[in-house]
C-alpha cells in the first residue's frame, strides 16, 4: 500500500471515530457500515463480523483491523455473511462495488 493509499484510508478511519480515541468501537463500526451499505445490518450478522474483524479481542477496531475490514469487504472475503453479500455500496454518495474509501 503506498503512503497516499494509506493517508486516505487513515482519513476516513478517523471521520468514523466520532469521540477520537484512535479505534472504533462498535457503534462507531456500526454506523460506519450502515453508511457504506445504505441499509441497516442486522444485529447478528454485524456481531458475526465485528468478532472477525477484532482479531485483539479488545472490544474495538484499531486502524489495522479496520484496514483489514476494508479489504474483506472489497474482496467479499471473510468468514462472516455481512463479508460475502454482493452488493453495491455506497460511501458519500458515490457508488462503488464494496470499497469504503474512494
Amino acid at each position: 500500500m503506498h503512503a497516499l493509499q494509506v493517508r486516505v484510508h487513515f482519513s476516513r478511519f478517523m471521520t468514523y471515530d466520532k469521540n477520537r480515541d484512535y479505534s472504533l468501537d462498535r457503534e462507531e463500526v456500526k454506523s460506519a457500515l450502515t453508511e457504506i451499505r445504505g441499509s441497516s445490518i442486522d444485529d447478528v450478522d454485524f456481531e458475526a463480523a465485528f468478532k472477525e474483524l477484532d482479531t485483539d479481542k479488545s472490544g474495538t477496531l484499531d486502524f489495522y483491523e479496520y484496514l483489514v475490514l476494508n479489504r474483506l469487504l472489497l474482496h467479499n472475503a471473510g468468514q462472516a455473511h455481512l463479508f460475502k453479500e454482493t452488493r453495491r455500496f455506497t460511501t458519500r454518495g458515490q457508488i462503488s462495488k464494496a470499497c469504503i474509501l474512494q
